[in-house]
């Protein structure tokens, strides 16, 4: 199973998201409060300065104000000042020239901005008197350099928050796969019929030990009812085949001794007797397949052998029916199988065909071909077919389409066909061959 595909992986993809756009609302909502407040420290310490210079104006003069910004200016502690007359001349000051309209840009608040090559400055214009300017800003530079780094850091930190949370859920469903491959290999044979096979159950107590105690619940249960299952099996094969068996020998004897008109009618008995013992024990053989009762014997086939044979056998009964049964096998590598299962599953195929594909002058093929991983054993008639919305239906217990109700067959022959095929880890396909119908037991290769 893809990694991709796993619930845990998607769910902490789908928590690790939720949590990162989470975290940057909270650090977006702290970057700006962070910002505001320098911004409002920068003002308390601003206006600061506009008092004390206030101040100093007001009594000493303009020689001592001209001396306190030149010695300011001098002390590099981030101020901006320029001190001038009514006209713009400077007086004194760390800024030389008075900001340009195109650099500036004033806020809704009363502070401007002032953008240089070097910096950017924030600041504003205080008048002392009706012939005297001082402009007094600050430089932007180390409040934008910790701002730039908390920027880093929050990205760093969503970034690693993303990291964390993909690695731990990539960590959290590679580990439930991991219990759900050995679970699914523990089923194994219990897909092949061993109801007696239990799954691992660890000593955690959580809810994948718990699971697997459901699990063993559950196949002991099944276990249970197809030993059940087994016993009535056994006990019908006992006590009907026995009886049918002894009535078939009686009608044999019958028609020995009797006239031309009751031989007919003991003749028409003996097949209904030969059709309720080939209908119950096709029912009984499906019932040992599907119940796992029967055991599947895999030894290495000559395929090729396998189908010659068959068709060698069938050949004539073809063509007493006016029909022609060709082959087209190729010897194949890595076949294993159930000799007797698949011989029966390809007779009953045939007699499918025989049965209800009975066209003079058909073709029927036997065929056997392989690819990478499966063995194809197929057969194509040249009959009627089935419509494509009954492939399913036709491969079910005692299901007969309506066209052949009236004659012979029991519905068992497709649903053995695909028990055994189930049986092998293969399964059972059907297509319209156009016309007729082409049945493919498509079966795994053993290599």
């Amino acid at each position: 199973m893809s990694l991709f595909r796993a619930t845990s992986f998607r769910a902490a993809i789908a928590y690790t998201a939720a949590l990162t756009l989470a975290v940057a609302l909270v650090l977006g909502l702290l970057y700006q409060r962070l910002e505001q407040r320098l911004l409002d420290m920068q003002d308390a310490v601003l206006w600061r300065e506009a008092a004390n210079l206030s101040r100093v104006y007001e009594q000493e003069g303009t020689q001592s104000l001209a001396a306190l910004v030149a010695l300011k200016s001098d002390l590099n502690q981030g101020f901006v000042l320029r001190l001038s007359n009514a006209l713009g001349v400077y007086l004194a000051g760390n800024l030389a020239a008075f900001p340009s309209p195109e650099n500036t840009q004033v806020a809704q608040d009363g502070w401007f901005y002032v953008t240089t090559s070097e910096t950017q400055i924030r600041a504003r214009v205080l008048r002392l008197d009706s012939d005297l300017v001082v402009l007094l800003g600050q430089d932007m530079r180390d409040t934008q350099n910790l701002l730039a780094t908390m920027v880093r850091l929050f990205a760093l930190a969503l970034l690693g928050l993303m990291v964390f949370g993909l690695a731990g859920g990539t960590f959290l469903a590679r580990r439930n796969l991991a219990r759900v491959a050995k679970l699914n290999q523990e089923l194994q044979p219990v897909l092949q019929g061993q109801f007696s096979s239990r799954v691992s159950i660890d000593a955690s107590g959580d809810e994948w030990a718990l699971m697997a105690s459901h699990i063993n619940t559950m196949l002991a249960r099944i276990e249970s009812l197809m030993a059940d299952t087994k016993q009535v099996s056994d006990n019908l094969a006992h006590d009907l085949r026995k009886p049918l068996t002894r009535l078939k020998a009686r009608l044999e004897a019958l028609l020995e001794q009797s006239d031309a008109r009751a031989r007919d009618q003991l003749a028409d008995a003996l097949e209904d007797v030969d059709g309720l013992l080939h209908s119950f024990t096709a029912l009984l053989a499906l019932s040992r397949l599907e119940s796992g009762a029967a055991k599947l014997t895999l030894q290495p086939l000559d395929g090729l052998e396998l189908v010659t044979n068959l068709h060698d056998l069938f050949e004539a009964v073809f063509a007493d029916k006016q029909m022609h049964l060709a082959l087209d096998a190729v010897a194949v590598n890595d076949f294993e199988g159930d000799e007797p299962l698949l011989v029966q599953a390809l007779a009953n195929l045939l007699e499918n065909a025989l049965t209800h594909a009975s066209v003079a002058g058909s073709q029927v093929v036997l065929a056997l071909q392989e690819n990478d991983t499966d063995i194809l054993l197929s057969l194509t008639d040249g009959g009627t077919g089935i419509p494509a919305d009954k492939y399913t239906d036709v491969q079910k217990r005692f299901v007969r389409l309506d066209e052949s109700r009236s004659g012979d067959g029991n519905g068992l022959g497709l649903s053995l066909v695909a028990a055994i095929c189930r049986h092998h880890g293969g399964m059972l396909e059907l297509d319209d061959a156009a016309p007729g119908l082409k049945a493919v037991l498509r079966l795994p290769k053993r290599a």
